[in-house]
């Protein structure tokens, strides 16, 4: 599943309506999944469908001390 379709779907999950999810879905698309927007941040943290969210605050808090 990538991104997009991830988002999608848990606007989808939070009972979004459907002009409002195509409308963010498209928004990301458009500028926050590109190459272009992301490239102007130190990191990127993906929160994954799968992926325990402990795991990612861990990694979260991995990055802060090392750049401390």
């Amino acid at each position: 599943m990538n991104n997009a379709e991830t988002i999608k779907r848990r606007l989808e999950a939070r009972g979004s309506v459907r002009e409002e999810i195509e409308k963010r879905v498209k928004q990301a698309e458009d500028i926050e999944l590109t190459e272009a927007y992301r490239q102007h941040a130190d990191f990127v943290i993906w929160n994954h469908d799968g992926i325990d969210f402990s795991d990612t605050l861990r990694r979260v808090q991995e990055i802060i001390s090392a750049v401390r």
